[in-house]
């Protein structure tokens, strides 16, 4: 997946840029670091390159973050020893909470010197970490940290004409880029951000001829041969979306800066390049359920008392037209009758809509899975079948993708745990939720839909405690579900990770709009399709 990385250069807690490295050359953009990146996820970045300027002039003191602090100091006379240094990490841990809070990827860099930083900096929530000239000043330092985190680091190699610079860029190694990045990869390196010394905050392009060098020396690498993924980032000089294009023809990744700042690249712009590169990158999403018993759409509480809402195939449409980013179709009865869910009806609804489609409800075999899918399904979920059969999951995503196979859980709280149910929540099958969700991943589930009976149809709320434990175990993408009854609610899971919230009762009976959701949710600096 091709990455774009917005970079956030920190100074004093401000969001700096610099030219060619120069400090005596700032710019200073905004005082408030963390409304910057609020703007950038909105408009879909997922990925932030974040710099500790002052990091680079003195070593940094970090603490880890143990969530009482809520991103304010601690205290501690570690902070307190440089003004700057203490302003940019109060800065850093906000941005990472933030960060985390909505799902988005941070590395970080900036005078990283040894193996305890990058230890407490991936502690606080960091997703990598950037490190230069520890790399040539201590290589036994290096390759202690290389051992114990290869994936989450990235080298830093600053280039002035053909040669790699350090401490700063004042300072060359006398060693080429070639040598440099030969030498690293028999080391095990595999992620490497590759700035352009003279290019840097310049707005004049970037360097295509030397990643095209650096790309040329990988193909021929035993590294690239082996099958190894090696990612190299881009940085320095982009000024347009033509520079964003040529950097990602050639390399993995880029990160952009200054032409953002400086408005060359509009940030609507640059949603829409994300967007034409990651076609399925995960912003927020917002889906009705239609439970469906005999033909009909019906909804109660708690799995009971169902009522009849109306005719699926008018109610998909609806949704469709409404903003609705997927639909969820669940045939109820289908496991507890012992028959497949209705291919009929499917049909006819995928007919109707233009939106990610998915539909569960007595899929026990891959043939049924089949048949769904040759119905217009995008994806299938499985709930009691995957209980029963567990293999169900491993053939279904062996043929058609981990993502199309979503594995739908129902679950009371038992105590201090939750408790997996089958047959449409009926019977309790003493199944532990969390070491039942970490099998069925295991088996190849791609996605979980989690309903919690408890809160189903109660419109108090969604279980929070349960999603965040979910949220914090497991990788794969969440869809809640059950106790949705108002904005805030949607609110709460998505500032916990959660990747998309699923109802039915508030969308059926109009309570409230998808559109209106939607908007009311952007406002709150949530990334969601409108």
């Amino acid at each position: 997946m091709k990455k774009i990385l917005v970079a956030i250069d920190l100074m004093n807690g401000e969001v700096v840029r610099l030219s060619q490295g120069e400090f005596s050359n700032k710019t200073v953009y905004s005082k408030t670091p963390l409304d910057v990146m609020k703007k950038f996820v909105s408009e879909g970045v997922e990925w932030f390159h974040i710099v500790n300027l002052d990091g680079t002039q003195a070593e940094p003191k970090i603490q880890p973050n143990n969530g009482t602090n809520n991103g304010t100091k601690t205290g501690t006379n570690n902070e307190t020893d440089d003004d700057s240094r203490s302003a940019n990490l109060t800065v850093i841990r906000q941005l990472i909470k933030y960060g985390k809070s909505v799902g988005v990827s941070i590395q970080i860099g900036g005078g990283v010197r040894n193996y305890t930083q990058v230890k407490k900096y991936l502690e606080i929530g960091v997703d990598r970490v950037v490190i230069g000239t520890l790399v040539f000043s201590d290589p036994t330092e290096f390759k202690k940290i290389l051992s114990a985190y290869s994936t989450q680091v990235v080298v830093a190699l600053d280039v002035l004409d053909g040669i790699v610079r350090v401490h700063g860029w004042t300072k060359s190694t006398e060693t080429s880029i070639e040598t440099a990045i030969s030498d690293l990869l028999s080391l095990g390196v595999s992620n490497f951000l590759v700035t352009d010394i003279k290019k840097d905050g310049m707005l004049s392009g970037i360097n295509t001829e030397l990643y095209r060098k650096i790309q040329s020396l990988l193909d021929s690498s035993e590294s690239k041969k082996s099958g190894n993924h090696i990612e190299i980032i881009a940085s320095g000089g982009v000024n347009s979306l033509d520079s964003i294009k040529s950097a990602l023809e050639v390399c993995g990744s880029v990160v952009v800066g200054r032409s953002l700042y400086e408005g060359t690249i509009n940030q609507a712009q640059l949603g829409n390049i994300i967007l034409a590169y990651n076609k399925s990158y995960l912003t927020k999403r917002i889906i009705p359920c239609l439970d469906v018993k005999n033909g009909k759409v019906v909804k109660g509480v708690n799995f009971l008392n169902l009522k009849d809402i109306g005719d699926p195939v008018e109610m998909a449409m609806y949704y469709n037209e409404k903003g609705a980013d997927e639909l969820v179709f669940l045939d109820i009865t289908a496991t507890v009758e012992g028959r497949k869910a209705t291919l009929s009806k499917i049909r006819e609804v995928a007919e109707t809509v233009f939106i990610p489609f998915t539909v569960g409800g007595g899929v026990k075999t891959l043939a049924d899975i089949q048949d769904i899918i040759n119905a217009g399904a995008e994806k299938v979920a499985i709930n009691s079948g995957a209980i029963s059969n567990p293999e169900v999951l491993t053939q279904g995503a062996h043929k058609f993708g981990s993502q199309c196979i979503v594995l739908a859980v129902d679950v009371k709280q038992k105590g201090d745990t939750w408790e997996v149910y089958s047959q449409a929540g009926t019977q309790p099958t003493g199944l532990d939720a969390f070491r039942w969700i970490e099998k069925a991943i295991s088996k190849g589930a791609g996605e979980i839909l989690v309903t919690s009976i408890d809160r189903d149809g109660t419109k108090q709320g969604f279980d929070l405690q349960l999603l965040s434990e979910l949220r914090a175990r497991f990788k794969v993408p969440i869809i809640a579900s059950g106790g949705a009854g108002q904005v805030e609610h949607f609110a709460e899971i998505f500032d916990i990770g959660i990747d998309a919230g699923l109802a039915a009762s508030i969308f059926h009976e109009r309570e409230i709009e998808i559109h209106t959701l939607k908007r009311l949710l952007k406002s709150r600096n949530v990334r969601v399709r409108i």
